[in-house]
């Protein structure tokens, strides 16, 4: 009917300015030239209006005021009309409903939120009165993580279908509470949805890629995409006080407003993890631990890697003061046990400890004790540094102020006591090293029977420069 009524119009307004054309050349004394007289066709242009929702639309083309008609009400209607007319359209919402706006349909922007509107034509026009229940609404946001595209249905719920040649990543859905909104999800090639997550408590929602939701609050979701491969997963935790961020494509990583001191990162086989560790106030980053392995993976903060299998990994923190080594070893046979937090140190009978170091702050107490095999005696604590008996005490308790090295002496009970390190008598001692470890090198690892340097990085990180490290073996047997 709209084109029929279009050419209709054109084929009449066609036939009276052939009529006219030809009164005017018959009439006596008019110019034949038809110089003082006009024939140009007014210019037309098409004014569409349908709707959206709930609701009615009335238009009148010659200035009345339009009404509704709830006998036969109108949800489109089309004028032709005259370049420089006007029209006037009234939107009215059914009950239970509210007018939202006037829709370009064309441009898809708002052109009017007045109900009543009246147009001036100068170009053709799409138009669409928007309606929605009068409710309350709850927001849905959905963004996309990784490889893939979303797309979620409107307020009628029709099921949502995908542009390829305009993929959405992200979208916002005004849905009236306890509505349903239907989100889908497609992954891209050689990818694969790993589900639909609750951004705000990291809530697996729905693994599924068509996912409908009963909107009963405000939503903030994203649709994760992941490599379409075996998955791995990356333990990461902290000791001391600080903080970790990550990633799973490479970038560097943000802390979150509420950053995490642990996380357990589900993450497929060939993905780049990045981890960065930030220390609180009065702590200073340590080093990455390979928990598992006791083997230090990096002393930067940020530290990357290609996953390749299951990792349990530290970020140790420990406080930032200034720390000296503090190292023990032994001559003759017997075992030793130390500890710098004050705390009385426990033997390990199964597998006694000749050699330890402590990585100690300045001013804290190191406790000491020493305990003979059966047959020895112990003779007391040596400085190696200067042959000096500090203490003949098993148990010996001080301040740590500077690097220093001890010895617990043990004799067979008729030797005596070494004053220095070169007794030809000490023939079954443990070899002590002379280059003594210089004040404030708190890296190097205890002599004797040595911890490897990664370990003792490990377990002096782990336990926030109160470490006890070094390398335990069984007595020997005499």
């Amino acid at each position: 009917m709209k084109h029929m009524k279009k050419i209709l119009t054109l084929a009449l307004a066609l036939a009276l300015a052939g009529a006219m054309a030809t009164t005017a050349m018959a009439a006596p004394g008019n110019d034949p030239t038809g110089a003082g007289t006009s024939t140009a066709e007014t210019e037309k242009f098409l004014l569409k209006v349908n709707t959206s929702g709930n609701g009615q639309i009335a238009g009148t083309d010659d200035g009345s005021n339009p009404e509704g008609s709830e006998e036969s009400p109108m949800q489109s209607l089309v004028f032709n009309m005259d370049n420089g007319a006007t029209a006037k359209l009234l939107a009215i919402p059914d009950e239970g409903n509210i007018f939202v706006c006037w829709l370009n349909e064309d441009t898809q922007e708002i052109y009017s939120e007045n109900a009543a509107l009246t147009v001036t034509m100068d170009a053709p026009l799409n138009l669409k009165a928007v309606f929605d229940t009068n409710a309350e609404k709850c927001t849905v946001k959905v963004d996309s993580y990784g490889e893939g595209q979303i797309v979620a249905s409107d307020f009628d719920n029709e099921d949502p279908e995908f542009d390829d040649e305009y993929p959405l990543y992200s979208l916002v859905c005004n849905v009236v509470k306890g509505d349903t909104v239907t989100l889908k999800a497609k992954p891209d090639k050689g990818y694969k949805l790993m589900g639909w997550l609750d951004k705000d408590t990291m809530e697996i929602l729905s693994e599924e890629e068509t996912f409908v939701l009963t909107a009963d609050k405000d939503y903030n979701i994203i649709a994760a995409f992941d490599l379409d491969a075996e998955r791995r997963i990356i333990t990461v935790d902290t000791v001391g006080d600080g903080e970790i961020a990550f990633t799973q494509d490479g970038t560097d990583p943000e802390f979150e407003e509420n950053p995490y001191q642990t996380a357990h990162i589900n993450i497929a086989e060939g993905r780049t993890l990045t981890l960065k560790a930030r220390a609180s106030e009065g702590f200073k980053f340590v080093c990455w631990l390979d928990k598992d392995g006791e083997e230090i993976l990096s002393m930067d903060e940020t530290y990357s890697f290609d996953v390749s299998k299951d990792v349990n990994i530290t970020a140790c923190f420990e406080p930032d003061v200034e720390t000296v080594l503090i190292k023990a070893n032994t001559e003759g046979q017997g075992q030793i046990a130390g500890s710098n937090e004050g705390t009385e140190p426990e033997f390990d009978e199964e597998f006694p400890m000749q050699s330890l170091a402590l990585n100690t702050p300045v001013g804290d107490t190191v406790v000491l004790i020493a305990k003979a095999d059966d047959g020895w005696t112990f003779a007391g604590w040596k400085d190696n540094a200067t042959g000096e008996i500090v203490s003949k005490e098993a148990k010996y308790e001080f301040e740590a102020s500077k690097a220093l090295e001890l010895i617990a002496v043990f004799t067979d009970g008729n030797a005596v006591v070494p004053d220095d390190n070169n007794d030809p008598e000490n023939n079954n001692n443990t070899p002590v090293d002379n280059n003594n470890t210089p004040s404030g090198d708190n890296n190097v690892p205890a002599t004797g029977n040595t911890a490897s340097a990664a370990v003792l990085a490990a377990v002096a990180a782990a336990s926030l420069g109160a470490a006890v490290l070094g390398m335990k073996r069984r007595k020997e047997q005499n």
